[in-house]
């Protein structure tokens, strides 16, 4: 996603995903479908006037490209560090500790989700004993991504195999 002023008198958008304020959709909500947050898919054009800005994931063409500058809201870059910072998460209480409470951005949850499951993977693989492998996610391995499932179910077969009590 992009962010872009118009610089031209206007310009109109006839497809793709859009990204704007509340005010700016509240004035075209009969050409847009809601996505989540702030995201808005156009279904019909949808016309910006001169200085307005928005974010656009989309064919921008040559046309288009003459009335439109790219304008840095700053927003791009906040949740490109926030993504970042959360790849490097070491721990689920840290991972949640970085997440801002209204922050509902695909890509930041994305982000976050992937490094839940890694985090997931890497606690499985830490635990030594059948029991701990159970109170550590029996509750919740139910909703766990397949791949969370898939290494949970695996590492409860080698600690099956592995513990005399068992036999």
């Amino acid at each position: 996603m992009k962010f872009y002023r118009v610089i031209g008198r206007l310009v109109n958008i006839s497809a793709g995903i859009l990204n704007l304020t509340k005010q700016q959709a509240a004035a075209r909500i009969h050409t847009l479908t809601h996505i989540e947050d702030d995201f808005y898919k156009v279904n019909a054009p949808v016309q910006f006037k001169h200085n307005e800005e928005f974010g656009y994931d989309g064919d921008v063409n040559k046309a288009l490209l003459q009335d439109l500058e790219e304008a840095d809201d700053g927003k791009k870059d906040d949740r490109l560090q926030l993504i970042e910072k959360i790849s490097t998460a070491s721990s689920m209480a840290e991972l949640t500790a970085m997440l801002p409470e209204k922050e509902q951005r695909k890509t930041v949850l994305t982000a976050a989700e992937k490094r839940a499951t890694q985090l997931s993977l890497l606690e499985i693989a830490s635990i030594d004993s059948i029991i701990d492998l159970e109170e550590s996610f029996a509750d919740d391995i139910e909703s766990a991504p397949q791949e969370v499932i898939d290494a949970y179910e695996e590492r409860k077969e080698e600690l099956l195999q592995g513990d005399p009590d068992t036999e």
